[in-house]
């Protein structure tokens, strides 16, 4: 059985609910900074997944957007500096006002210049300096970069370079230094790419990974890594080295085709779409807000801070991010291709 996900508003509203997922974790995990709750602390180390499932999300989203895009290399490029580059630039410069960082002696002129050219996440001293998410935005930055060459690329070249992705050490257990053990550079945006070229095989062949055995098979996956959250909720002690972002991998196809009804509910709400749609927004702003709010001595509890992160990244959005996204577009002409215009318009905005 084939799954309806493959094209039309319910798959834009799957990866929304998959953004809206993935922003979830992280703002988990940075909230017990600020708010430590006993009952699911435990829990927290799990957020940290999240980034790799946006990594994913990017190597799917980007694959169909270049589909749809009709702009050419360069229409591409621009598509994407007008995506990350207007909130990004913005939330430097507050950083550096503001001082938002875990150690105010990083806000130097040297992390400054390499968080200018997006190249702070090969840094071994100022990947997390700063708002320390911002360190993955060399990754997906660098995945822009190399895309239109990876796209022409046979899939089996594409699952040779997938394979080799995992000599890098992965992305969830902090600095990935090179094999030298270098403090200077690091290889952590590299061990990225395992996600983001999983994201372009999974799109390419989206007849076959939207199969029921194939989902089913990924699904298997899926109910190990839901197994794991509950054996550490309930206090069980599981080894660190399992290796639960590969897991989460291989559940990918399972969380963008299955058509469980509990599952669809989940992830195709008005609340996730939202979600989905400021989760950039959401990305950069919440630990920020929670830096502000540690300031202030406010110990906001996790729904109240939730509610905080969301409506200011709801202004980010509109203010911010939305107004470019419109000005690139028009400034642009993009052609859509022959799909349903109103479905490519979604995907341009929420990529």
């Amino acid at each position: 059985m084939q799954s309806t996900y493959l094209d039309g508003q319910n798959r834009v509203d799957r990866i929304d609910g998959l953004r809206a997922l993935a922003v979830s974790g992280v703002l988990f995990l940075h909230a017990q900074m600020l708010t430590p709750t006993p009952l699911f602390a435990p829990l927290a180390h799990y957020g940290q997944l999240g980034v790799q499932l946006f990594f994913f999300l990017s190597g799917y989203i980007i694959y169909m957007a270049w589909e749809r895009g009709g702009t050419g290399v360069g229409g591409f490029y621009w598509n994407r500096i007008a995506r990350v580059a207007p909130l990004y630039y913005l939330m430097l410069v507050l950083t550096y006002i503001f001082g938002w960082s875990m150690s105010p002696d990083e806000l130097n002129t040297e992390n400054f210049v390499w968080h200018v050219f997006f190249a702070q996440g090969f840094s071994g001293s100022y990947a997390y300096a700063g708002i320390s998410p911002m360190w993955s935005l060399t990754s997906e930055i660098a995945f822009y970069l190399v895309f239109p060459f990876l796209h022409r690329l046979s899939t089996r070249t594409l699952l040779v370079f997938f394979a080799g992705s995992f000599l890098f050490g992965d992305v969830d257990t902090g600095l990935a230094y090179w094999l030298t053990g270098s403090t200077v550079l690091s290889a952590t945006p590299l061990g990225a790419a395992k996600y983001m070229l999983a994201g372009m095989i999974v799109y390419r062949h989206r007849d076959l990974f939207a199969q029921g055995w194939m989902v089913a098979l990924s699904g298997v996956f899926a109910a190990a890594m839901a197994v794991l959250i509950v054996m550490t909720f309930m206090g069980s002690e599981l080894p660190a080295e399992l290796p639960r972002s590969t897991i989460l991998l291989f559940a990918c196809p399972f969380l963008m085709f299955a058509q469980l009804p509990g599952f669809r509910i989940l992830l195709e709400n008005r609340i996730a779409r939202h979600l989905g749609l400021t989760s950039y927004s959401i990305y950069l702003l919440q630990l920020p807000i929670i830096q502000e709010l540690e300031k202030l001595g406010y110990a906001a509890d996790v729904v109240t801070l939730t509610a905080i992160v969301v409506a200011l990244s709801t202004i980010s959005y509109f203010a911010v991010e939305r107004p470019f996204l419109i000005w690139f577009r028009a400034g642009h002409g993009q052609t859509a291709k022959p799909v349903a215009l109103k479905q490519a318009g979604l995907v341009e905005v929420r990529n």
